[in-house]
């Protein structure tokens, strides 16, 4: 199984005291170490996730379950959009992937709080990092939102970066949220609020796109 680089230091601190407890004969905090070790190695996996062959699929960014979808008209567009908002749990993969590919025009990071991610106002009031990303026919918002737990937003990729569909942008460490938005005259979803997720693979919908 891979594992992301982030968790190599965890995972290095963790066998170390286990060691330690094993040769201390400190059965209790041994099986604690243990179980924490063995807990951050499947918390920090790296599956290996197969994009869509076909091109215009709109992909989830994000394991976990969908908790909402409704429509708004976002700053970074006039138009009325799309925002689909996914829940990550503790126990899945937290490698947060790109829906669909172009560059990255914009990259904010705003310090906030640590709501739980499953709640409403953690969308506005946590801490958390935006993209913005230019397709060429369409832009679109792909937000990483910091948990209750989740202290520690990664970002992989910069400003002027071009990115591919499923693409790896970056990860959040232990339960968390994504959000997307994207024109809703863009896309014919296919998802539906409640349902399971999974980053780079699940088609989130299909996208309108003019034929070249």
């Amino acid at each position: 199984m891979k594992i992301t680089k982030e968790g190599f230091p965890i995972l290095i601190v963790l066998g170390i005291l286990t060691i330690l407890a094993i040769f201390s004969h400190f059965k209790f905090l041994t099986y604690i170490f243990f179980l924490l070790f063995l807990f951050s190695a499947y918390f920090f996996r790296d599956p290996v996730r197969f994009k869509p062959k076909i091109d215009n699929f709109f992909v989830s960014p994000a394991d976990g379950k969908v908790l909402k979808i409704e429509e708004l008209t976002p700053d970074f567009t006039n138009k009325i959009c799309y925002k689909i908002s996914i829940f990550m749990t503790i126990f899945d993969v937290h490698i947060n992937r790109a829906p669909y590919k172009g560059k990255i025009i914009d990259k904010i990071y705003r310090k906030g709080k640590f709501f739980n991610a499953s709640l409403d106002k953690a969308s506005d009031e946590n801490e958390k990092m935006d993209y913005i990303i230019d397709s060429g026919e369409f832009k679109y918002k792909l937000t990483q939102i910091a948990g209750l737990i989740a202290r520690r937003i990664v970002s992989y990729v910069e400003i002027g970066n071009e990115i591919d569909t499923s693409q790896k942008i970056g990860m959040i460490r232990f339960g968390s949220r994504a959000e997307v938005i994207i024109p809703k005259d863009i896309i014919e979803l296919s998802i539906s609020e409640k349902q399971q997720v999974y980053a780079g693979e699940t088609v989130l919908g299909i996208l309108k796109l003019k034929e070249s």
